[in-house]
């Protein structure tokens, strides 16, 4: 049982090893069906949980954790709108405060002092509550059947983005897709959104119309998150768009926002046209990700693994729209080591080794295929079947829902 020095680590290890009665969830006409994944970025502590009610439904969402309920106000998650899809606030201990979100619906809090059972005793995190409706028809798949598949979902992805970049030439420049598409790969899950915002804010043509030593600091400017620059920015976005809770601080807006000033002199005149032929002419694979790294003062601002990111989700993508026919994007994709991994990919290998498959990315191919598959198929609240296992026919993952729930 936890002492008296309580934080929210300790919440996060009871919620992760339902080291609790759920009786207590019960008594909130509420019941757990799936305890959702750890956010490795801001906003709420877990995202994309599954509840059951009373009256039979499923609610999806986050879940927010606290010491103390009336931590909610001092952390002013009621005026952020980044917590409007909390659907439960897990306290140790509950002062009686009414929780609302920024939206103005009531949020359940679940008090865990009095009902902690077990603790120390389970292995966090291994407790499945719901076990994903793939699990049976992935079981019955060779190891070299699964391995085909996520990389031809990783093809698939090449090709479906390269499709999209296409498309949005015809509506706005190449360059500022190009633009648009690096800033919103600078966001991660979190701050995708404000980086894409921005990317219209100060379009790529009134920036490189600016000298380059003063780009960042319009960006910042724009961006909110630094003082007035000596030239004002077409627009601006309001401070309260950025997600900033537990980031790592090399993963700050302000660090990736100087990134993209100094790549986007390093590949002047056109952004495209450079990206396109540095694709062209690169003969080893990681020579892609080291031409993106960004080293600012001797800090590095862009480093080699979300460098390697950017190039599998948009520079390989981008020279293939811009290039089309040419080999050289798609051989480079077959051939690029694993970017690191995702809470989405980590996600699906657990999913795999439950499945008694031991798999692991060790390709971009690979990595994207699982990327795919997740965001695709494999999510909880998904109603499209699994591309990979293709033994799940739509509707099936609320079969399994109801199975698990009556067997609760």
């Amino acid at each position: 049982m936890p002492g008296s020095r309580v934080d929210e680590r300790v919440v996060a290890r009871i919620w992760e090893g339902s080291s609790f009665d759920r009786e207590a969830l019960r008594l909130l006409e509420l019941d757990l069906v799936f305890r959702g994944l750890p956010s490795d970025a801001g906003g709420p502590d877990y995202q994309e949980a599954i509840l059951s009610t009373a009256k039979g439904g499923l609610l999806h969402g986050d879940v927010e954790f606290h010491v103390r309920s009336a931590d909610w106000y001092r952390h002013r998650h009621h005026l952020d709108p980044a917590y409007n899809q909390v659907v439960l606030h897990v306290v140790w201990e509950s002062d009686g405060e009414e929780i609302r979100r920024q939206d103005g619906r009531g949020v359940p809090t679940l008090a865990l002092r009095r009902c902690v059972t077990g603790f120390g005793t389970a292995e966090v995190g291994n407790d499945h509550l719901f076990a994903h409706p793939c699990g049976p028809s992935l079981s019955a798949l060779h190891g070299s059947t699964l391995r085909d598949r996520i990389e031809e979902a990783g093809i698939a992805r090449l090709g479906s983005r390269a499709e999209r970049f296409a498309s949005d030439f015809l509506a706005i420049s190449p360059d500022q897709t190009a633009y648009s598409a690096l800033m919103e790969a600078m966001g991660f899950a979190s701050n995708r959104e404000a980086f894409r915002a921005l990317a219209e804010c100060v379009p790529f043509g009134w920036l490189m119309s600016q000298p380059a030593g003063l780009r960042a600091e319009v960006l910042l400017d724009a961006a909110g998150l630094g003082p007035p620059g000596r030239i004002a920015p077409p627009a601006r976005l309001k401070p309260d768009v950025w997600r900033l809770a537990r980031l790592r601080p090399g993963n700050h807006p302000i660090r990736r926002l100087v990134a993209i000033s100094v790549l986007l002199e390093r590949f002047r005149p056109s952004l495209a046209d450079a990206l396109a032929q540095l694709v062209l002419e690169t003969q080893k694979p990681r020579e892609l990700g080291r031409a993106l790294t960004v080293c600012v003062g001797g800090v590095p601002v862009l480093g080699q693994g979300r460098a390697d990111e950017i190039v599998v989700s948009v520079v390989l993508p981008l020279a293939s729209a811009c290039q089309p026919g040419r080999a050289e994007p798609a051989l480079l994709f077959s051939r690029y080591p694993s970017p690191p991994s995702t809470r989405w990919t980590r996600t699906m290998v657990e999913m795999m080794r439950d499945s008694g498959h031991g798999f692991a990315a060790r390709s971009a191919v690979q990595h994207q295929g699982l990327h795919a598959i997740y965001l695709d198929h494999c999510r909880y609240t998904n109603r499209h079947g699994c591309s990979v296992c293709r033994g799940v026919a739509p509707g099936a993952e609320d079969n399994a829902l109801s199975s698990a729930l009556q067997a609760g």
